[in-house]
């Protein structure tokens, strides 16, 4: 049983990026449930902005829809890091999944979030990817 991981959605076509990570019961966000939770919370997410930066005018919402989405999954130590992947670090389609796998493991993507709220500080493996342009979900071994 896992303790600490992390998912991942991105779309190449809106610029974003979303990193759910939790330091605890990590196994939910792998479940059926924490799958259609985590695609609910970033669908209402990428619906509500044109852009990246939009994440702030919409802040109250978003941190509306993570305690939502934690108390749901039964999760108190999480965290959620949304960046804007155009001006952190832009992707090309041939290198966007390897370079971003590479981008968050090693952290540097981590420095530069648009918004970000988490009570979870510790590092935390990636459990799965969600490429949101192509609607097509990794495994980081996978990759």
């Amino acid at each position: 049983m896992r303790d600490k991981g992390a998912v991942v959605a991105y779309s190449n076509k809106k610029n974003l990026l979303v990193i759910l990570k939790t330091c605890e019961g990590a196994e939910k966000l792998l479940s059926k449930e924490g799958e259609r939770e985590f695609a609910n919370f970033v669908r209402e997410l990428v619906e509500r902005v044109e852009n990246p930066l939009e994440v702030l005018d919409h802040y109250t919402a978003v941190k509306r829809l993570f305690k939502e989405l934690k108390s749901k999954l039964g999760i108190e130590k999480a965290g959620v890091l949304i960046y804007d992947i155009e001006n952190s670090y832009p992707l090309s389609d041939e290198e966007g999944l390897e370079r971003l796998v590479n981008l968050i493991e090693s952290e540097t993507i981590w420095e530069k979030p648009v918004l970000a709220y988490s009570r979870c500080l510790e590092d935390t493996p990636i459990l799965r990817i969600y490429d949101l342009d192509k609607e097509e979900v990794y495994e980081p071994l996978a990759v």
